[in-house]
């Protein structure tokens, strides 16, 4: 019932900050070698194709890639960005803006944003929740699920539900329309959303590429344990 999905909720709660410090640390040196594994249009693949793939092939070993993202040696601190208020995007995302002010800067170029949409317990409804029809151009949106679904429907016919360790690449390119909802399934029942999404600029090259979606399920992303000491041994 409601009693137990919230106090499931406020356990999780107690997660968060780590589970912020593992997306703001590893989860973004993964995102950042990960990606030229499904995007080769990314400047990432022109920054990272020298270590981690072949020069005619623009599929690289996801293992190899998440190995060498946890293995990364330890960053600087530069600057503490204040925890953010979080707000609302449409009526289904209740989300922090993870990169605060320096969203949309040099500084973390080629990351253009970061939004992370905390356990949050939605009751069982008839309406739908979500972002209608909006556009987007010359980037990518990369969506994680971790609880509850994400529905995507864009103007090239994709529609598409993703699950708790699924991923959403859309690459908006030159020009795409789409929207975003929970699942009709989830939002019927109700239960703990949990999600994040992160846009990945694009270079001027490839800006004007055509658009494109592909759906990355947790079944197909490799998993590679951590142990405590950083190594991969478990």
């Amino acid at each position: 019932g409601s009693a137990a999905a919230t106090k499931r909720a406020a356990t999780h709660r107690a997660k968060i900050d780590r589970k912020r410090l593992v997306i703001g640390v590893l989860g973004l040196s993964a995102l950042l070698h990960f990606s030229c594994a499904f995007s080769p249009a990314s400047t990432v693949r022109s920054l990272h194709a020298d270590k981690t793939c072949a020069s005619n092939d623009i599929t690289c070993d996801s293992d190899k890639i998440l190995r060498m993202a946890a293995a990364a040696a330890p960053k600087a601190v530069r600057k503490v960005i204040p925890a953010p208020r979080p707000h609302w995007v449409g009526n289904g995302f209740h989300v922090f803006p993870v990169f605060g002010s320096l969203a949309f800067t040099e500084e973390l170029s080629p990351w253009l944003m970061f939004d992370y949409a905390a356990p949050k317990v939605f009751g069982p409804s008839s309406q739908r929740r979500g972002v209608g029809q909006h556009p987007h151009r010359g980037f990518e949106t990369i969506t994680i699920a971790f609880q509850g679904e994400v529905e995507h429907g864009d103007t090239l016919g994709n529609r598409d539900v993703i699950g708790p360790g699924d991923v959403q690449w859309m690459t908006a390119a030159r020009g795409i329309i789409h929207e975003e909802f929970h699942s009709d399934k989830f939002t019927a029942q109700g239960g703990i959303f949990e999600m994040c999404q992160i846009w990945l600029n694009l270079p001027a090259k490839h800006k004007m590429d055509p658009p494109n979606y592909q759906p990355i399920l947790a079944k197909d992303i490799a998993v590679v344990p951590i142990s405590a000491d950083g190594s991969d041994n478990g």
